[in-house]
């Protein structure tokens, strides 16, 4: 959108024409899309607050053009960069992925990421753009500092959709990450794919599945899309599938035995490896099973625990960043914590994080004793709550109580709540 008065006209038409309340007319703004972002929302909210809370669409188009006019203004000091940003010159671009943990439970349980540092150099605005690889996941984007840990942006993407995060960034260094929403697996457990045959005179032949499988798993792997796995791109594949990472005669082997090109293991390499594993475990199949769950695939090769993305980079000055791979790592501790603080302390001990495509509830415990979080979503409409069961917070404790997604992510959705910390019987 230009101007807000171009997102008031598209609101206005996608409601039908009808008078808004504020808070309906808020809500359908979030669903633009390319009309503004959260925090422009809450700098909006922040304005007519100030001034009065226009009770309809008319009142405030026909009493409140002095707003209009003010926050226009706002709204565009917001985006400093935005006309910048949208030709800036690509950084980098590379793959990663967020593998929930088979123990954990709730949306953002345990979970292992790919992180990568992105190095400033100089003052300058920088661009974060994260596209999920299957449809229907919802991943969070997360930018922090690296000296401290400050949490610096959430974003979410979902549904084929995409999340950008434009920051204007000091000199220093930064971790960029995404994290996976576990929603609850209401299925059936498929039945069990076949990854080889073994014919009569003894010989293993992979299914055409699990070479399909493992074509797939090694560009999942391939995180700078180089069209090979590098020695710390297979080593951290190798630390989740077989708990150690590689070592330099383990690296030689592997160089002696398998394709390799300019010093990685290629897609063929990486593919007859794991025809010589199935030789080896022909009789024990289940050794294979155990890396194919460890990295979040189902018994039919589907990922259930598992979502690959792309992470693009742009900055006003290519030479101004640099962003490199850092590896396979857990979520940072207090990641919850750092959401439920940023920004205005929680009221009741809550907060409510409102992104793109997700509503994070999230309780700290304030007091002395144990609590559960109730939360009613009962007037929610075009919504679906991720969390079936009330969390236990410890004293002093941090939870996610409650995570909604859109039913649709095309339709227009509302999320209306009340949050009670109950003690915990």
């Amino acid at each position: 959108m230009e101007s807000l008065s171009e997102a008031v006209e598209a609101v206005t038409q996608h409601a039908g024409g009808r008078p808004l309340q504020w808070r309906e007319w808020k809500q359908q703004l979030m669903q633009g899309g390319d009309a503004l972002s959260s925090d422009e929302i809450a700098q909006l909210e922040t304005i007519l607050a100030a001034r009065g809370d226009p009770p309809s669409m008319k009142l405030f188009l026909d009493d409140y053009a002095d707003k209009l006019a003010q926050y226009e203004a706002t709204r565009a000091a917001l985006r400093p960069d935005r006309l910048s940003l949208d030709a800036a010159p690509e950084v980098a671009s590379v793959r990663g992925c967020a593998i929930l943990s088979a123990e954990g439970d709730g949306p953002l349980g345990p979970q292992q990421c790919t992180q990568y540092r992105l190095t400033v150099r100089r003052p300058a605005g920088c661009r974060l753009l994260l596209q999920p690889a299957e449809p229907q996941r919802c991943l969070l984007l997360l930018l922090w500092r690296s000296s401290d840990g400050a949490l610096l942006g959430v974003v979410s993407a979902a549904a084929g959709g995409s999340a950008r995060l434009d920051r204007r960034l000091e000199p220093g260094e930064y971790t960029v990450t995404a994290a996976l929403l576990r929603e609850p697996d209401r299925a059936r457990a498929p039945p069990q794919r076949q990854l080889f045959t073994v014919d009569p005179g003894g010989e293993v032949r992979l299914t055409e599945a699990y070479t399909a499988h493992l074509r797939e798993l090694f560009r999942l792997w391939d995180f700078d899309a180089s069209g090979g796995l590098s020695r710390d791109e297979f080593s951290a594949f190798n630390e989740l599938t077989a708990g150690e990472k590689v070592q330099d005669e383990e690296w030689a082997i592997v160089g002696a035995n398998f394709e390799t090109r300019n010093g990685e293991l290629t897609e063929a390499g990486f593919v007859r490896l794991h025809e010589l594993e199935a030789e080896d475990n022909a009789s024990e199949p289940g050794e294979l099973w155990l890396s194919l769950t460890a990295l979040g695939f189902g018994p039919d090769l589907a990922p259930r625990r598992v979502a690959g993305f792309q992470l693009t980079v742009r900055c006003e000055a290519a030479d101004a960043a640099e962003l490199t791979v850092g590896g396979v790592a857990p979520l940072p501790a207090g990641l919850l914590r750092r959401l439920a603080l940023g920004g205005d302390a929680p009221a009741a001990g809550w907060r409510r994080v409102t992104l793109e495509h997700a509503v994070l509830v999230v309780l700290v415990n304030l007091g002395a004793a144990p609590v559960r979080a109730e939360v009613d979503v009962s007037r929610c409409v075009g919504c679906r709550p991720l969390v079936a069961r009330p969390p236990r917070v410890p004293p002093a404790g941090c939870a996610l109580a409650q995570c909604l997604l859109p039913e649709r992510p095309d339709r227009p959705w509302s999320v209306e709540i009340t949050v009670d910390a109950v003690p915990d019987q």
